[in-house]
């Protein structure tokens, strides 16, 4: 459990956690207990949460915030935290373009390439190859 009590703006306690719990098994089918449609791959299920999460913050007015005594009009927790001024509805949250990460090139897989043989300059001194049996001296 964390407690800020002394700033009296955040209080992360396990009711809040297992509400926050409660809230994914009641949206998402496959966090539910004894379920069906149990998640099959990871993707989906982090997708679904992201969906979650974003439609809550963004589109649906908060009871507690919207009160007279917060703001008086309704309000999403992302109006609270100052990130848009009005309620998003489901197709607005959909459409919204974030912009792509850079694109970095995969990294290469298997051997590496042998290295090819350079052939000598004009500068270099020739390369002598020795017959069996014959001397050869490479003079420069």
């Amino acid at each position: 459990m964390v407690y800020f009590d002394e700033l009296k703006n955040f209080c992360n306690t396990t009711a809040f956690i297992e509400r926050l719990n409660g809230t994914f098994r009641e949206r998402l089918a496959s966090l539910t207990r004894k379920s069906r449609h149990a998640a099959h791959h990871l993707k989906a299920l982090e997708m679904g949460m992201y969906l979650i999460g974003c439609s809550s913050n963004f589109c649906f007015p908060h009871h507690e915030l919207s009160k007279h005594s917060h703001v008086g009009s309704p309000c999403t927790p992302a109006m609270a935290a100052g990130l848009t001024d009005h309620v998003w509805n489901i197709y607005e949250l959909l459409s919204y373009q974030i912009a792509q990460p850079p694109w970095v090139p995969p990294k290469r897989r298997g051997r590496p390439k042998k290295q090819t043989a350079s052939v000598p300059t004009l500068g270099e001194r020739p390369r002598v190859r020795l017959r069996k049996g014959v001397l050869c001296l490479a003079t420069g």
